[in-house]
């Protein structure tokens, strides 16, 4: 600076001595420097607009990578959250269902104790319900062996007590009263404390020494009113040779008698027998022969069975005729004469017969009177010549019964069967036969073998009497 001042006064002293070639040269000199300053500028400028471009590139660049990088990492936030939610959604579910199966065996770790336990406690309960029961048999047993040796020193005491008595009987000859007197509470002191099986030894010990055949008033009966259920007569009553029937030949005399489930299979019975007043329920006559006995005043029969049975001349009599008429009540409903041998000329009067069984039975010549066969079966029974009086037949079948030569008089035979029925010289005098079905009245067969007196036939018609 100080050579510039000092050489500018000389400058502008000396200026026209300034030649055109000092200026050229002035003016050389200072271009060059001047035009690359100028370039430099230029460049310069250049480089600063292409580096402010590029800046400005550089950061529209970034903005968009930043950009972009925020929009990235807002969706993998986005996924970031949906796969954490996804996971903790399935660790819910899977700590939900390990809860669960957890839960479930433990549940099924608690039945099975349970079970077990129960098991357990069956066992016990079983081995000591076992244990009970056996200790109850053998205590059942042991009461059952001292009941039978209790009941066999009875029957043997008894019969030590009988054969004292009919020797002291026969030596001492004492007073028959007293005698008989304790022969009877002895024996039916011993018949209540006996089974079935030891009173059948001890009937049968009886009929031996034919002490059942005395005849004496009902309640001087040896027997009057003993427990003889269940007793087995058929092995005492009858002897059974070649096929032929004996029994008893003096008789047999059991008045007002406990003589229910009693079986007289195979017996002959006449009219040397007495049973009145006895209670006959559930007996069985099957294979019995019976001839003229009289089965008369309050008895009572229900159940009893007569299968195979030869019956003649008996009567079930509920009407004994003596200075008084009296009227006994004998019962045998539902009794059943199913396939017996025969029953000729008997006679049932006065019997209740409610439910009578009579299919494929045989009755010749018997009477029934004044009586209730109501809802009784006769189906293929064969009923010739019998008299049916008085009797009520309502809803009785008779189907495929034999009715030849029959008497119906005054009976009720309301919604009774006869499909197949045989008639032949059959009578119904003064009959209902309203509603009765198989009763074909168009069958000309029918109406010859038929005679009708002031009878309601089958469809509410009354006909006075029919025309042959």
């Amino acid at each position: 600076m100080n050579n510039l001042n000092s050489t500018l006064p000389q400058y502008t002293t000396n200026r026209s001595y300034v030649t055109l070639k000092h200026l050229l040269k002035f003016f050389s000199n200072a271009a060059v420097p001047l035009l690359i300053g100028a370039i430099t500028l230029i460049i310069a400028i250049h480089q600063q607009k292409v580096t402010q471009s590029n800046r400005d590139s550089d950061a529209s660049q970034a903005t968009e990578l930043r950009r972009q990088d925020r929009e990235q990492e807002s969706l993998q936030r986005e996924e970031d959250k949906k796969i954490a939610q996804l996971q903790r959604t399935e660790d819910k579910e899977a700590i939900r269902s390990q809860r669960e199966l957890d839960l479930k065996i433990i549940n099924d770790k608690r039945v099975q104790d349970y079970e077990i336990a129960e098991q357990q406690r069956n066992l016990s309960e079983y081995h000591r319900i076992q244990e009970s029961q056996m200790a109850r048999k053998i205590h059942e047993h042991n009461l059952l062996l001292e009941d039978e040796r209790q009941k066999e020193n009875i029957l043997l005491e008894y019969q030590n007590d009988l054969a004292t008595l009919l020797l002291d009987h026969e030596s001492k000859q004492n007073e028959i009263n007293t005698w008989w007197f304790v022969l009877q509470m002895k024996t039916n002191t011993a018949l209540r404390q006996l089974d079935p099986t030891r009173r059948s030894i001890l009937v049968h010990t009886l009929l031996e020494a034919n002490l059942l055949n005395v005849k004496v008033p009902n309640s001087d009966a040896l027997l009057y009113r003993a427990n003889l259920s269940g007793i087995q007569f058929d092995q005492s009553v009858y002897t059974l040779r070649s096929g032929a029937y004996f029994g008893l030949d003096e008789g047999l005399i059991i008045p007002a008698a406990d003589l229910r489930y009693v079986s007289f299979k195979n017996a002959f019975f006449s009219d040397n027998i007495s049973l009145a007043y006895s209670n006959l329920d559930y007996t069985d006559w099957s294979f019995t022969h019976i001839i003229n006995v009289f089965f008369i005043k309050d008895m009572s029969m229900n159940e009893a069975k007569f299968y195979g049975s030869d019956i003649c001349g008996t009567h079930f009599d509920g009407y004994h005729h003596s200075d008084i008429d009296y009227y006994s009540n004998i019962k045998m409903n539902r009794v059943s004469f199913e396939y017996n041998k025969q029953c000729v000329q008997c006679v049932f009067q006065r019997v209740s017969l409610l439910g009578i069984r009579l299919n494929h039975s045989k009755f010749i010549g018997s009477k029934f009177l004044s009586l209730s066969m109501a809802d009784g079966n006769l189906s293929n029974g064969s009923f010739v010549s019998s008299t049916f009086h008085s009797v009520t037949l309502d809803r009785v079948d008779f189907s495929g019964a034999n009715l030849k030569s029959c008497k119906f008089i005054e009976a009720s035979m309301i919604n009774c069967f006869m499909f197949g029925t045989i008639f032949e010289k059959t009578s119904f005098s003064r009959v209902n036969l309203t509603g009765c079905k198989g009763l074909n009245m168009k069958d000309k067969n029918i109406i010859t073998a038929i005679t009708f007196d002031r009878t309601t036939l089958p469809d509410g018609t009354y006909i006075e009497r029919s025309k042959k």
